[in-house]
């Protein structure tokens, strides 16, 4: 864990897991981010949904095969917002692309819980 960053609301101590590489010379990885909440709340962000995840008053993101500009990614990206205990929680992570990564990211989302 990273003790050293001050936490904002754009950076803030982080957890991150390095994969095997992806097609395209990428690494794999999830990352977990705290940040300090947007005006109280999550930092605005579209093109995501609501989840149910156990524990957080809210939570807000997506499972990406393309860029915002449409272009593929060539991997599938996960990102989730949490609000929870004043904080906000990002997670990241970098997958395969195809089913495989498909199914590592509803894995990873389901297993999500904040205590």
């Amino acid at each position: 864990m990273d003790t050293t960053t001050p936490v904002g609301s754009m950076s803030g101590p982080s957890l991150t897991w390095h994969g095997p590489v992806l097609p395209g010379g990428e690494e794999s990885y999830v990352e977990i981010t705290i940040l300090e909440t947007f005006e109280g709340g999550l930092t605005p962000t579209d093109g995501g949904a609501y989840f149910d995840v156990p524990g957080p008053e809210l939570a807000y993101g997506g499972i990406d095969a393309v860029s915002y500009t449409g272009e593929p990614l060539g991997r599938r990206a996960v990102w989730m917002h949490l609000l929870a205990g004043g904080r906000q929680i990002v997670i990241g992570a970098a997958l395969p692309e195809g089913t495989e990564g498909d199914e590592m990211a509803r894995r990873l989302i389901a297993s999500i819980a904040v205590a």
